[in-house]
C-alpha cells in the first residue's frame, strides 16, 4: 500500500524480452518500422507512458509515445554492409510505487530490426527444396512454406541441411535469415554456388563438413558475410581446389579445414582473410610442403597465428613472410556460445 493507504502504483511491462521488426531498404526518415512496440499497464492504471531508446543502433531510429519505431534522420546503411540493427525500447510511467514522480525506466525490450529488399527478397517458397525443408524445420514448424514470415526468419536458432537427397543449393537460399548456426553436412552436393550467403542477416558459426562429393565451390560463395564469424568449418569434404579470393573480407575466430586430403593449396589462397585471435587448422590435408606464399595476405589481430598442420608428413618448408598483424583490431570477435 502507498503511504496514504492507497494501492501502490504498478509499473507498465512489455510482454516479452525481445521482438523483431522489418523495414524496407532505402526507407526515408519517418518511415514506420512495423507495428508499435507497446507496453501494457496493469488493470486500473491509466498513466501517460514515455518511451525511449538505447542500445548500439539507437541513433538510427526514433520512438513515439505509443512505442512506434520510425527510421531516424541518420540514414540506414547500405543493406549489403549492415542489414541488421539492434535497439532497446524503454518505457516509464514517471511514477514510483508510492505514486510520486520519478524518471526511472520501468521495463525494456530488445528489438531486432532487419532491413529487407522488396525487389530481391523472396519467401521461403522461392528457395531450393533443401533450403525450404531446413528453414521450415528451424522456424515455427509450419508445414507450408507460405506460412513462414520474415519475422520468423529472424528468430532462427540452428539450420541443418543434410541428407543424401540434397544435391543442389541456390543463390540467396538463406536471404533474410538470422541464425545462430548453419550446418551443410553429409549431403550429395558437388559444388556450392556464388551468392549462397547473399542477404544473410546474421550467422555466428557454420559448418560445411563431411560432404564427400563436394569437390569445388564457386567464386563469391561467401559474398555477404561481412560480419565476424566465430567458427567456420570446411572440413572432411572432397575439395580439390578453391577459387582465388574466396575468403576476401572475411573475419573468423577459428577456421577448420582439416581432412581435405585432395585439396591443392596455392599461393595467396587465404588472401584477405582475418583470423581474430584463433586458429587455422590444416591437419590431415595431405600437405608435405607449404607453398612459400600460402599465407600471403592473411591477417591476424595478434602477433602469433596458431596454424595446426599434419604431423609426420615430412619436413615443412618455411611458409615465407610472417602473417600480417592488425594489432588492437579484435573488438568485434565473438564466441560461439
Amino acid at each position: 500500500m502507498g503511504s496514504s493507504g492507497t494501492p501502490p502504483n504498478l509499473p507498465p511491462a512489455f510482454d516479452s524480452e525481445s521482438t523483431v521488426r522489418v523495414v524496407e531498404d532505402n526507407s526515408i526518415a519517418g518511415t514506420r518500422v512495423g507495428v508499435p512496440v507497446s507496453a501494457t499497464e496493469p488493470e486500473g492504471e491509466n498513466d501517460t507512458l514515455v518511451y525511449s531508446l538505447s542500445g548500439p543502433d539507437a541513433s538510427y531510429f526514433t520512438v513515439d509515445n505509443i512505442g512506434q519505431l520510425r527510421v531516424g534522420s541518420q540514414r540506414l546503411r547500405d543493406r549489403n554492409i549492415k542489414s541488421f540493427y539492434r535497439v532497446v525500447v524503454e518505457v516509464a510511467d514517471q511514477r514510483n510505487e508510492e505514486g510520486d514522480a520519478d524518471s526511472l525506466v520501468d521495463d525494456e525490450i530488445e528489438v531486432f530490426v532487419a532491413v529487407t529488399d522488396v525487389h530481391t527478397d523472396v519467401g521461403v517458397c522461392g528457395r531450393s527444396e533443401a533450403a525450404q525443408r531446413a528453414l521450415l524445420a528451424a522456424t515455427t514448424g509450419e508445414a507450408d512454406c507460405a506460412d513462414v514470415t520474415p519475422e520468423d526468419l529472424l528468430m532462427v536458432g540452428g539450420v541443418l541441411v543434410t541428407g543424401n537427397d540434397v544435391t543442389t543449393l541456390s543463390r540467396g537460399d538463406f536471404r533474410g535469415v538470422a541464425m545462430r548456426s548453419l550446418g551443410i553436412e553429409n549431403t550429395k552436393l558437388t559444388t556450392l554456388p556464388a551468392g549462397l550467403f547473399e542477404g544473410v542477416v546474421d550467422i555466428v558459426s557454420f559448418s560445411i563438413s563431411e560432404n564427400a562429393d563436394l569437390t569445388s565451390v564457386e567464386a563469391g560463395l561467401f559474398d555477404g558475410l561481412t560480419f565476424p564469424i566465430a567458427t567456420m568449418h570446411l572440413n572432411e569434404n572432397g575439395l580439390t581446389s578453391l577459387p582465388a579470393g574466396l575468403f576476401q573480407g572475411m573475419r573468423v575466430n577459428d577456421l577448420n579445414m582439416r581432412g581435405n586430403a585432395d585439396l591443392v593449396f596455392t599461393d595467396g589462397m587465404f588472401s584477405g582473410l582475418t583470423i581474430v585471435g584463433g586458429t587455422l587448422n590444416l591437419q590431415n590435408s595431405g600437405l608435405s610442403t607449404l607453398p612459400a606464399g600460402l599465407f600471403q595476405g592473411i591477417r591476424t589481430n595478434t602477433d602469433t597465428l596458431r596454424i595446426d598442420l599434419t604431423p609426420g608428413r615430412g619436413s615443412l618448408r618455411n611458409p615465407g613472410p610472417p602473417v600480417q598483424s592488425e594489432s588492437g583490431d579484435g573488438g568485434d570477435a565473438r564466441g560461439a556460445g
